[in-house]
């Protein structure tokens, strides 16, 4: 049970520096990373409609 929870919480510590060590890169680059994302999903939405627009004429 003990080697569990020492399992656990090392999980967790080791988790939260690399939420902190992601975060902080992200604020170097301008987050980059969100930015290339989300246009990627506005390039789908792009052309999603285009192909919408074919299928109804």
């Amino acid at each position: 049970m003990m080697v569990a929870i020492g399992v656990a919480l090392q999980w967790s510590r080791t988790d939260a520096r690399e939420t902190r060590r992601k975060d902080r890169a992200a604020e170097r680059n301008n987050e980059a990373e969100l930015a290339a994302y989300n246009n990627m999903f506005a390039n789908l939405a792009k052309h999603d409609a285009s192909s919408s627009e074919g299928d109804r004429k």
